[in-house]
C-alpha cells in the first residue's frame, strides 16, 4: 500500500479523533442502504441526509436526554456500504448474517481506545484482531491483506486504527477519502427496544 494513502487515512482519523473514539464502521457488499438499515434494527421511514459530524452529535445529544435509539449512517462506495454507528455496534453483532453471500468486516473502537476488527465470510465469522491482545480464530485467510501491518503487533492507538482502515481497504477495495467523510449520506435511526 503507498505511503500516501496511509498518510491520508492518519490524516483523516486525526480528523475525526473524538468521532472515532466510540464507534463501529461495517463494510458490507450491495447497494440497498434501506435494506441494510433494516438487517441493522433501524426503520427505513427515519431515512434523512447527515454528514458524520451531525450524526454524531444526534446520537449523543439522543443518549445524554435519554430520548431514544441512536442514529446510523450508510453511505455508498463503489460496490460496497459502508456503516458508521456512534456509539453503537450493530454491525458486528450482524456480521454473520451479512456476510451470507460473499464477506463483510468491521471495526469496533469502545471507550477511546479498546479496538477489535473483525471479518466475515459466507455467514461465518473468521477472525477477530484485537488491539493489544492475541487474534482470534483463523487470521490465514487475511494473510496477504495483513502483510506490512501493524495489527498483530503491540502498536499505538493512531497506528492500529489507520491499519484497521487500511486492511479494509485491501478487503474492500474501498477507500474512505476526505470526501466521502464530509459527503452526506443517509442517516437512520434505530428501532425502539421493544
Amino acid at each position: 500500500m503507498p505511503d500516501a494513502v496511509e498518510s491520508s487515512y492518519r490524516h483523516l482519523l486525526e480528523s475525526y479523533d473524538f468521532q472515532m473514539r466510540n464507534i463501529c464502521v461495517t463494510w458490507v457488499p450491495g447497494t440497498d442502504a434501506d435494506e441494510l438499515a433494516e438487517i441493522l434494527g433501524a426503520d427505513p421511514s427515519t431515512a434523512a441526509s447527515r454528514v458524520l459530524e451531525d450524526a454524531y452529535d444526534e446520537s449523543y445529544e439522543r443518549t445524554v436526554s435519554g430520548e431514544g435509539p441512536n442514529p446510523l449512517l450508510i453511505g455508498q462506495s463503489g460496490a460496497w456500504l459502508v456503516v458508521l454507528e456512534p456509539l453503537a455496534s450493530a454491525g458486528r453483532r450482524k456480521l454473520e448474517t451479512l456476510s451470507v453471500a460473499g464477506e463483510a468486516c468491521c471495526l469496533t473502537v469502545g471507550h477511546g481506545s479498546y479496538c477489535s476488527f473483525f471479518y466475515a465470510r459466507d455467514g461465518e465469522l473468521v477472525c477477530r484482531l484485537v488491539r493489544h491482545d492475541d487474534p482470534e480464530g483463523d487470521t490465514r485467510p487475511l494473510e496477504r491483506h495483513l502483510a506490512g501491518l501493524g495489527l498483530l503487533d503491540k502498536v499505538t492507538f493512531g497506528v492500529w486504527l489507520t491499519h484497521a482502515f487500511l486492511l479494509a481497504e485491501r478487503i474492500t477495495g474501498v477507500h474512505l477519502g476526505e470526501d466521502w467523510f464530509t459527503d452526506e449520506h443517509t442517516r437512520y435511526f434505530y428501532r425502539a427496544a421493544r
